[in-house]
């Protein structure tokens, strides 16, 4: 009787050349890249989503602290405004308390541009550009940026010699006026919270946007 010696010492031969077989390692190594560029990218994906998560409440953060100081700075304005209305008697003191005022607004405004990615400081600088002659006659410099440079005793002597020059200021409708309502606008403009799942998945893809 003869014995197939092919039987189990063989199929171990067959099994080892299969293994270096290159095609055969070639397919093996293919599927575990497959594999592993799968997880990879799976990793990738959480990743990025917990870096663009942090990003997000990072700049929000950021808009938050930025729309507290242009408020204070804005609610400081609007406080000299109405001592300039209760106590016209001393129009020049509260005049030049708002333009101090309106000066520090501006330093917030830019920075409120910055994180909003907003341009109401361009739109100021237009609106006030408006009223260089007026401002001209009063001896006060516009300055690039909006804010008023103002000489405190040259003032007080423009408003002994022609107070009727201080007109465009307090009149109804006037610089001052449309000056308060352009800030108390502006003061409407509230960041998102976090609470709000859909506002954050939209600043989310809008800050991700911009940083590519």
């Amino acid at each position: 009787m003869r014995v197939n010696k092919t039987s189990k010492s063989g199929k171990a031969i067959n099994h080892l050349r299969q293994t270096k077989n290159p095609k055969s390692r070639q397919g093996y190594v293919e599927k575990l890249e497959k594999l592993n560029s799968t997880q990879l990218r799976a990793d990738d994906n959480d990743s990025s989503r917990l870096i663009s998560i942090d990003i997000v409440y990072d700049k929000l953060q950021n808009m938050r602290e930025e729309y507290k100081h242009f408020y204070s700075e804005e609610q400081n304005f609007e406080e000299a405004w109405s001592l300039l209305q209760d106590d016209p008697e001393h129009f020049i003191e509260h005049l030049i308390e708002i333009f101090e005022a309106h000066n520090h607004v501006v330093e917030a405004l830019n920075e409120f541009d910055k994180i909003f990615e907003t341009n109401h400081l361009d739109a100021l600088i237009e609106f006030i550009k408006h009223y260089e002659s007026d401002f001209h006659v009063l001896s006060i410099l516009i300055q690039p940026d909006s804010s008023l440079r103002v000489r405190n005793r040259k003032l007080k002597e423009h408003f002994n010699k022609r107070p009727e020059a201080f007109t465009f200021l307090s009149k109804p409708g006037g610089f001052l006026r449309k000056l308060f309502d352009f800030y108390h606008k502006l003061k409407a403009i509230k960041p998102p919270t976090t609470q709000d799942e859909d506002q954050l998945a939209w600043y989310q893809g809008l800050f991700m946007d911009q940083k590519a």
